[in-house]
C-alpha cells in the first residue's frame, strides 16, 4: 500500500502541469457530457497504462534509434495537427456532427489517441522506472509494479475532477457559438503543442 500512495502522489504531482489532455478532457465536458469527458478519462489511462509497461518492459530502447525516434515523432505531430485544425476549423453544423459522432465510442478512441500521440511519454517514464529499478527504494519489481499502478490511478482520478468541472462550467455556457469558440481555442493550443513537439524532437 505504501508504494500505490507514493506512485498515486507523485502522478498527482506530474497532473499540475497542464497539457492538451487535460484542457481537452476540460472542453469535451464543457461541449458534451460529463460522462462522454469520463470516456475520454479511460483513453487517456489506457494510453498512459501502454506508455508504462512499454517502459518498464524497455521497449522504449528503440526510441534511441533515429529512423524510429523521427517516424514516431512526425506520426505524433502530425496527429496532434490533425487534431488541432479539426477543432480549430469547428463550424456549427460539424461541431453537431462531432458531438453526435463521441457518442460511438469516438471520446474513449480521441483521449487514447491523443496521449498517445506524444512519443516524448515513454521517454519520460523510462526515465523515471529506469532510476527506481536502479535505486533501493523498492525491494522488489512487484513494488514498482504498484507504484506505476498508483501513477495510473492519479491520472484517472485527476482527470475525472476534470471532467466533473467542465460538466459544472457546461451548464453556463449553452450557446453554441460560445462552444465553438471553445473548440477553436483548443485547436490553437494542440497546433502549439504539437509545435513544442517537433522542437523537443527534432530540435527545430
Amino acid at each position: 500500500m505504501e508504494h500505490f500512495i507514493k506512485g498515486l502522489l507523485f502522478g498527482m504531482v506530474l497532473q499540475i502541469s497542464v497539457g492538451p489532455v487535460c484542457i481537452s478532457v476540460l472542453q469535451r465536458g464543457i461541449s458534451e457530457s460529463f460522462w462522454e469527458a469520463f470516456l475520454m478519462v479511460w483513453g487517456v489511462v489506457a494510453a498512459d497504462t501502454a506508455y508504462i509497461v512499454l517502459a518498464l518492459l524497455g521497449v522504449s530502447s528503440a526510441m534511441q534509434f533515429e529512423p524510429v525516434r523521427i517516424g514516431i515523432g512526425l506520426a505524433g505531430t502530425a496527429l496532434l495537427l490533425y487534431f488541432g485544425f479539426q477543432n480549430l476549423l469547428t463550424k456549427e453544423a460539424s461541431f453537431e456532427q462531432m458531438s453526435s459522432g463521441s457518442k460511438h465510442g469516438g471520446s474513449f478512441r480521441y483521449g487514447f489517441l491523443l496521449t498517445f500521440s506524444n512519443p516524448l511519454t515513454i521517454l519520460f517514464w523510462a526515465g523515471v522506472f529506469g532510476g527506481l529499478i536502479a535505486s533501493t527504494q523498492f525491494p522488489s519489481p512487484d513494488a514498482i509494479c504498484v507504484f506505476a499502478l498508483g501513477c495510473i490511478f492519479s491520472t484517472l482520478i485527476f482527470l475525472t475532477g476534470i471532467a466533473a468541472l467542465g460538466k459544472f462550467v457546461g451548464t453556463f455556457l449553452q450557446r453554441p457559438s460560445l462552444l465553438i469558440w471553445l473548440n477553436r481555442a483548443v485547436g490553437l493550443f494542440l497546433i502549439a503543442f504539437a509545435a513544442k513537439l517537433a522542437v523537443d524532437m527534432f530540435g527545430c
